[in-house]
């Protein structure tokens, strides 16, 4: 299990570099607004790290400095063994199509281009378009089906799978998602989950923004924030990030 700085505990002697470090960072904003304040933390390669708290708690402007979409006004983010704040803006560029996928609460699907071509489309910006590779992908997620449908003819739960598969679709060693299944009903958020619980058990490393409390069940790890501290890193029991995919989806489907 992978260790939060910061929050009293310590790594074991001799344990492996983490993934993803944070020292020391903050955000202000321009207006004074403090997003984030004085967070370190560390992500092992491997971990689901679900990031939880109230509005306003810095969840998505932590994600948005891990992925390079943000830049911290203080502290250091090292990704990969990659120093973020030392890059270049093509560098960044790079950074954001080859090591980190991302998955937004809103799809940000292309209207006029079907499935397959909305994930290679982001083939082009890393290493080029391979339909077979993409077709595969979206196999793998239950849209072997809907590869020529328009985003508008597709279950919003369709949708952002369609999304998970344009984030991996680069072979990212981390993936970041920001409340996917925050604008749906329980049944197309199984199948989501479903989704991210197979690509953890292949070895992709998640970290995941939620309200869910459902979700917080199924990582390594829940790290808790809140106004901008990181408060609390607690590991999920034993062998919940191990159960099945058809489990997660019958869990998150299932009502209160």
């Amino acid at each position: 299990m992978g260790s939060t700085e910061g929050a009293g505990k310590s790594r074991p002697k001799g344990h492996k570099k983490p993934l993803i470090r944070l020292r020391d960072c903050s955000k202000v904003h321009d207006n004074g607004t403090v997003a984030l304040s004085g967070v370190s933390l560390a992500i092992d390669g491997g971990e689901w790290v679900t990031v939880t708290g109230r509005s306003g708690a810095g969840k998505s402007t932590l994600l948005g400095i891990i992925g390079s979409l943000d830049r911290p006004t203080s502290g250091t983010v090292t990704v990969g063994g990659q120093r973020l704040d030392g890059m270049t803006v093509r560098e960044l560029a790079e950074f954001r199509s080859t090591t980190v996928g991302f998955v937004f609460q809103r799809y940000y699907l292309l209207p006029y281009l079907n499935v397959l071509e909305n994930v290679t489309l982001a083939q082009h910006f890393c290493k080029g378009e391979d339909i077979a590779a993409a077709k595969e992908v979206l196999r793998g997620l239950g849209l072997g089906n809907r590869l020529d449908h328009l985003p508008d003819q597709l279950s919003g739960g369709e949708q952002q799978r369609v999304c998970i598969a344009r984030a991996v679709i680069n072979g990212p060693r981390v993936l970041l998602a920001d409340e996917p299944t925050g604008n749906l009903d329980r049944v197309n958020s199984g199948s989501v989950f479903e989704a991210l619980v197979r690509l953890h058990r292949e070895g992709t490393t998640i970290v995941l923004v939620t309200h869910d409390s459902a979700l917080a069940t199924w990582g390594t790890r829940v790290v808790r924030l809140t106004d901008g501290k990181l408060v609390s890193s607690d590991a999920v029991k034993e062998g919940t990030a191990r159960r099945s995919s058809s489990g997660a989806k019958q869990h998150v489907g299932a009502g209160p």
